[in-house]
């Protein structure tokens, strides 16, 4: 968390003004609670029925991404994964509460739901019953309350002043709606998206970058199990028989018994599958909306740049912010794109750059994977955001401590406010 006095530890480069500062945190430092739709939440049973057979479940977690809780959950219930739907993920290195839906669970995890199922570091609990499963739409918003720490005075006034650089009419931190780095969890070895290889018809150079390449924050079994890849790759049968046993050990098998490369890769995890595409597209999504931005004209220094790992992402202040950007939606690139103002020039843009068009973004021979149609807001509001008076912190001497709070629409991410706050 340490960072240089402002006179080295800053620059400015061609009008931006550019502070690249790290973060620690435990997962009680950031904490997220997911709120429902009012007229959802409001029309749920309390108890199921014909009308109403799917069981909505307020899932907390602490050191668990979203679908390893939720494969947890489905062993203890003996109910098949595929049962479960939920509508985001949550971040692992957080303390978070969000929501599930299962699908016509049997009367004996209706009993244990009721009251309450739980395992080490995450619980679930049925709220309520509804007439359809949760999705995207069902979900309002993510409140956050994320402690930062290890600052220096600089750092602490450096938030405030960006919190307020950032601030529309209302007060809200408008701010350019990034995918976070979470989203490209999948290419955190440096060595590329899976996504490439899949597009070239080349499934086991997607399954290496997906699952068997290791990656210099692998713990755990995670990093006996990329290393052992890298280590033997092309020996099936060896590596069907000396992986840990996990899901992730089923395309190996696979081979190891003279299955095809496609079959393979499709006995992945479906979130992990869907992943490998997702990720590439969030990543062309960045790419666009950073060319949108550095194609406005001059703008002053307080336009702010943070470091980032996969693109630096560029903060214009509100001001700045052409009419037409405040609603705009911009496109997951596939397909069936149709570039059109006020994103078009800077989408072409980012996938010309890699060397592709939208009519390459599908997958040969895998018709289940796709490249599938959505559409992002270009711009996002944290709302009532508070930056509270720092205090000393109490992990490490000398340094200060600051706590945020902010609520955002489902889909953005707080670690991008924070990339906006010079964190």
């Amino acid at each position: 968390g340490r960072h240089s006095p402002p006179e080295s530890g800053t620059h400015r480069r061609e009008g931006v003004h550019c502070v690249a500062v790290a973060i620690r945190r435990s997962p009680d430092d950031f904490r997220v609670d997911e709120e429902l739709v009012s007229s959802y939440a409001s029309a749920l049973e309390s108890s199921p029925s014909e009308d109403a057979p799917f069981a909505v479940c307020r899932l907390t977690k602490s050191g668990w991404t979203t679908p390893d809780a939720v494969d947890a959950l489905t062993r203890e219930l003996h109910l098949p994964p595929r049962s479960v739907t939920y509508a985001g993920l949550k971040d692992r290195h957080a303390a978070t509460a969000q929501h599930i839906s299962l699908d016509h669970p049997p009367i004996g995890a209706v009993r244990s739901l009721a009251r309450g199922v739980e395992g080490e570091g995450w619980r679930a609990r049925t709220i309520g019953w509804s007439s359809r499963p949760l999705d995207a739409s069902c979900i309002a918003s993510n409140t956050f309350e994320i402690v930062v720490r290890g600052l220096v005075k600089f750092e602490v006034e450096l938030m405030r002043s960006r919190a307020d650089d950032l601030a529309d009419a209302n007060g809200a931190l408008l701010f350019v709606n990034y995918f976070g780095d979470q989203r490209f969890g999948s290419a955190r070895h440096g060595k590329g998206f899976a996504a490439r290889p899949l597009i070239a018809g080349n499934p086991l150079g997607a399954l290496r970058l997906a699952i068997g390449t290791p990656a210099r924050k692998d713990s755990g079994m995670q990093r006996a199990f990329t290393r052992l890849c890298a280590a033997h790759w092309g020996n099936w049968k060896r590596l069907a028989a000396e992986l840990p046993e996990c899901p992730d050990r089923r395309p190996f098998e696979r081979l190891a018994t003279g299955s095809e490369p496609d079959a393979a890769f499709m006995a992945l995890r479906p979130f992990l599958r869907g992943m490998c595409i997702e990720a590439y597209q969030s990543y062309l999504w960045n790419e666009g909306a950073r060319r949108m931005v550095r194609a406005l004209p001059a703008q002053e220094w307080r336009t702010i740049e943070a470091a980032d790992d996969f693109g630096p992402l560029l903060f214009p202040r509100p001001a700045e912010f052409p009419a037409s950007w405040l609603t705009c939606e911009a496109p997951m690139l596939s397909p069936e794109t149709e570039f059109a103002a006020p994103w078009g020039d800077a989408w072409q843009e980012a996938i010309t750059a890699e060397g592709l068009t939208t009519a390459a973004l599908v997958v040969p021979g895998i018709a289940a994977l796709r490249f599938g149609h959505a559409l992002r807001p270009l711009l996002a509001r944290a709302a009532g955001l508070v930056v509270e008076p720092d205090v000393d912190d109490s992990t490490e001497r000398g340094s200060r401590a600051v706590t945020v709070r902010f609520s955002l629409p489902r889909g953005a991410y707080a670690t991008v406010v924070l990339r906006a706050l010079g964190q």
